[in-house]
């Protein structure tokens, strides 16, 4: 079983699945300057993950995975794959976020 998405998502997201048509508008921009990008998003998303999205103007690439094995084992092979890169494994707050309506 997976966490449940942050509070600041909208109250009808009940499992990231629900997220998993969400698109970036960046993505065609950035992965067609920086293929390098695309890969990387390409490699998230074939290790497994549930959603593989590039985060805003392309600070990060990010994968969200059903529990914490499954990203941990996507971070060894991610990090072998791409070595230039820092792959790290964090996990999404517990609990009421702090949003503006």
């Amino acid at each position: 079983s997976h966490a449940s998405p942050p509070a600041v998502l909208p109250a009808n997201v009940r499992a990231w699945e629900d997220l998993a048509g969400v698109v970036n508008d960046f993505e065609p921009v950035i992965f067609q300057r920086l293929p390098y990008l695309a890969r990387i998003r390409t490699a998230i998303a074939d290790s497994g993950a549930v959603i593989a999205r590039m985060t805003g103007s392309g600070s990060t690439i990010f994968g969200i995975y059903e529990d914490a094995a499954a990203a941990a084992r996507a971070r060894e092979m991610l990090q072998a794959g791409f070595p230039d890169t820092t792959v790290i494994v964090t996990r999404t707050a517990e609990g009421q976020a702090l949003h503006t309506p």
